[in-house]
């Protein structure tokens, strides 16, 4: 139990990162606040700004998105991307 604990913690401090960034560098590319259904995949962001956060991410959390990391299932969100960013993390 309290290793689910600490994944949800996890998972909490990497969604505000991503949030923040976002607030910050896509504000206008985005029509709401950003929540934790707020999609990724399907939204206004440019791949530019996509490039920049998967570079901030990837620079902060100290890992590295593969090809098969950019589908539905962990880049459809920003929750399912945080929560992909904490899995990597933990299987290395």
């Amino acid at each position: 139990m309290a290793d689910l604990d600490g994944i949800a913690q996890e998972e909490a401090i990497v969604f505000h990162d991503i949030k923040d960034f976002l607030e910050q560098n896509a504000s206008s590319a985005l029509a709401h606040p950003v929540e934790g259904d707020t999609p990724l995949l399907d939204s206004a962001l440019d791949s530019f700004t996509v490039l920049q956060l998967m570079i901030f991410l990837s620079e902060k959390y100290a890992f590295e998105l593969q090809a098969d990391d950019f589908v539905e299932e962990h880049f459809g969100t920003v929750s399912t991307l945080a929560k992909r960013i904490v899995a990597k993390r933990r299987m290395s």
